[in-house]
């Protein structure tokens, strides 16, 4: 219904417009917006918890200043911001009032525990997550519903080395990684767009001919030498030709692209290397 609007506040306003219309009853709800190349975050509050910031040197912050009642309220009053740029290794956590909120506690009771809990969790966002539920519900009658979501924002340096599993659907956060990486080390528009294009090649081609999707983690690697970005893209499957009629356009695509691009297949694995100078290093 209002997410043709961009600005978070604005969001909110609608839906509570809307809930007050269908006179539903009152929900709270919290609604962010990131931008993937800076890491700023933008959000509005609809009586929701607050988020919890864990900064990378284990500070940990409540963001507190958006504010706004309910969805629901039958108010007019407006909503307000907050914004905040996360920096590499930053945290940031959404969770719903069912995870601090206890019948006969203090509502600040439930958030020292969350902090507590955010602390003593593996640095993994995922299993960030799992554990901070799993130490907050423990041997409790869970009153409510959960719901907790972790943002971490990653370090972008001179090498890039992560795994993304072999789902389409996945493509995308790949290729924003990779375009983010190459404007950290100096790459211009051009570059990053060259980038993005050839390793979603390079990335379909492996989820294609290395087998069933989701096997196994395709790996990514990037390196800069002397001006000279490199990129590997590697799947851990046996190589099968293509059943389609598209044979052969991935790796036109590629070469398009890249000043050079090489290709092994084996019997554990098919490697891309794409490389290109970037234009301003």
């Amino acid at each position: 219904y209002a997410l043709d609007v961009e600005r978070p506040a604005e969001v909110l306003r609608k839906l509570s417009r809307f809930a007050d219309n269908q006179r539903s009853r009152m929900a709270t709800l919290v609604y962010a917006t990131i931008d993937r190349d800076t890491c700023v975050v933008e959000f509005a509050r609809a009586g929701h918890p607050y988020p919890l910031l864990l900064r990378a040197d284990g500070e940990a912050v409540f963001l507190t200043e958006a504010s706004g009642l309910p969805l629901g309220a039958g108010t007019e009053d407006p909503y307000t911001e907050q914004s905040i740029t996360l920096q590499a290794g930053d945290t940031l956590l959404l969770y719903t009032d069912g995870l601090i909120e206890r019948r006969g506690r203090e509502l600040s009771e439930g958030e020292e525990a969350l902090v507590a809990a955010v602390r003593a969790a593996p640095n993994d966002p995922e299993l960030m997550c799992q554990s901070i539920i799993a130490g907050l519900t423990k041997d409790i009658e869970v009153p409510d519903d959960i719901a907790v979501l972790a943002l971490r924002a990653v370090s972008l340096e001179e090498t890039l080395d992560l795994e993304v599993p072999a789902d389409v659907g996945q493509l995308a956060i790949a290729r924003q990684l990779v375009r983010r990486w190459v404007a950290a080390n100096g790459g211009t528009d051009d570059d990053g767009v060259a980038f993005a294009m050839a390793v979603s090649e390079a990335y379909a081609n492996a989820i294609e001919h290395a087998g069933v999707p989701g096997e196994a983690p395709i790996a990514i690697r990037a390196a800069l030498d002397n001006g000279v970005a490199a990129v590997t893209v590697r799947d851990r499957g046996r190589w099968r030709e293509s059943e389609g009629g598209s044979r052969g356009r991935g790796i036109r695509v590629m070469r398009e692209f890249m000043d050079d691009v090489v290709i092994d297949t084996g019997d554990d694995g098919t490697t891309v290397e794409l490389r290109r100078r970037l234009a301003a290093p």
